[in-house]
């Protein structure tokens, strides 16, 4: 067996600047995803988690949090206090979103936009969780300072769903409500120039 992929790179040209990937069935019958990038391939799955493991006996790192602070909840009697995310629970959130990030990335060159959605509204989920619970602000900031540009792609694959359907309106709507957002977040946070 050769380890040896030059092959294939050398059959799918690296295009800098560009986003080049594509979708197949793999040999396990799942859908999957290839990024080209300038040393290689990333390979995901299309569903579930991008690289098809289940931490913790979940879905994603995601669902076990969620899931232990439902249990914090119902044993604090509805109470949250004193759930808080560490800075590894919280390191290993932010590199379970970039998987996301890749695929979703992907998703978009590759007109999936409810694909998009999917992955941009599961990442946002995540920068909501870790900015409620995480230990320390500069914690939460780790993701938080990714969320202008994660609004961003959900803004544009909702605006491109809509206008697939001719329905000018919803595409624009869903612009002026991304850009408020993004706005919004730069001016909470001081930015006023990124705002601009």
């Amino acid at each position: 067996m050769s380890f040896d992929i030059s092959h294939l790179l050398e059959k799918w040209d690296y295009q800098p600047g560009e986003v080049v990937a594509r979708r197949f069935k793999g040999k396990d019958g799942r859908e999957k995803i290839q990024l080209r990038i300038d040393l290689g391939v990333l390979q995901m799955n299309a569903d579930g988690r991008p690289d098809g493991k289940r931490p913790l006996g979940h879905e994603s790192l995601l669902e076990f949090f969620e899931a232990k602070l439902a249990r914090h909840i119902q044993e604090h009697n509805g109470d949250d206090g004193g759930f808080t995310l560490s800075a590894e629970d919280c390191s290993r959130l932010q590199q379970e979103a970039i998987q996301y990030h890749h695929r979703y990335i992907c998703l978009y060159e590759l007109q999936d936009y409810d694909g998009v959605l999917r992955d941009t509204e599961r990442n946002l989920a995540v920068f909501d969780l870790v900015e409620e619970y995480a230990e320390s602000d500069g914690l939460a900031w780790s993701l938080q300072q990714f969320r202008p540009q994660l609004m961003l792609m959900r803004t544009r694959a909702k605006a491109t769903v809509a206008l697939a359907k001719d329905d000018f309106g919803s595409a624009v709507q869903s612009i002026e409500e991304g850009l408020t957002a993004v706005r919004s977040f730069h001016k909470e946070r001081g930015q006023d120039e990124l705002a601009d």
